[in-house]
């Protein structure tokens, strides 16, 4: 076997190996939100084709242009400062590293314990018949 043979070989097995992520995310992700685009050009009672119509009713809505402003406001505000904010405690954390152990400890530990274990945790603790409700 040549070497260009080899090569596109293990081109295919990549692309086997992304085969399932790709349905998965054909399937539960690209298909529904074709499927949403394709029924917004319709009426949701009687299934009419109704074209753009639905579009200028949401945008003569206030609530929904005041929804659309909110979010817009969060989009340019909260996720700029939200990753600034997270870079510079990264930064911070492991530029000190025997000081910072501690609390990049406390960080990392909520990512480190499962979910359905912090659930039983607080089931035992604080359930009626739990441990801090016999005291």
């Amino acid at each position: 076997m040549t070497g260009s043979k080899k090569i596109k070989k293990r081109e295919y097995k990549g692309f086997l190996f992304l085969l399932p992520s790709f349905a998965g995310v054909c399937l539960f992700w690209v298909i529904p939100y074709l499927d949403v685009i394709r029924r917004s050009f319709f009426s949701a009672v009687s299934g009419e084709f109704t074209g753009l119509k639905n579009y200028s009713t949401i945008f003569e809505n206030q609530a929904f242009r005041l929804a659309a402003g909110n979010t817009l406001r969060f989009f340019l505000v909260c996720i700029p400062l939200l990753v600034v904010l997270s870079l510079m405690i990264a930064v911070l954390l492991t530029r000190r590293k025997k000081s910072m152990q501690a609390l990049k400890s406390m960080f990392l530990l909520p990512m480190a314990i499962p979910v359905a274990s912090v659930v039983l945790l607080w089931k035992v603790l604080f359930h009626d018949q739990g441990l801090l409700n016999h005291f």
